[in-house]
């Protein structure tokens, strides 16, 4: 099994280059594959909670990625949202 530790760029031009570097590692392995960490991407509005929604092609990008690697999402237990910018009000995002 392989298994890779991943925290994904903050910027997504700069995630886009990241996952086409995954997508490569996964062509070039035929074991098992874990990748743990943080994509910096969430595959569904309701996992986000803020003023704005996702935008819909970067819903489809990592939904894409996902499908080009062979990755499924694994379901959590716990707190439903792992990251908040910690402001209050309009202005709180908070996404899983």
């Amino acid at each position: 099994m392989c298994l890779t530790v991943l925290h994904a760029p903050l910027v997504y031009h700069q995630r886009q280059l990241f996952w086409a570097e995954l997508r490569q590692l996964s062509y070039s392995h035929t074991q098992p594959w874990v990748c743990l960490g943080d994509f910096n991407e969430v595959l569904y509005n309701w996992e986000k909670v803020s003023k704005r929604l996702a935008e819909p092609y970067r819903l489809q990008s990592f939904r894409d990625l996902l499908r080009d690697c062979s990755l499924i999402d694994l379901e959590t237990k716990g707190c439903a949202y792992t990251w908040s910018n910690n402001r209050s009000g309009q202005e709180l995002v908070k996404e899983t």
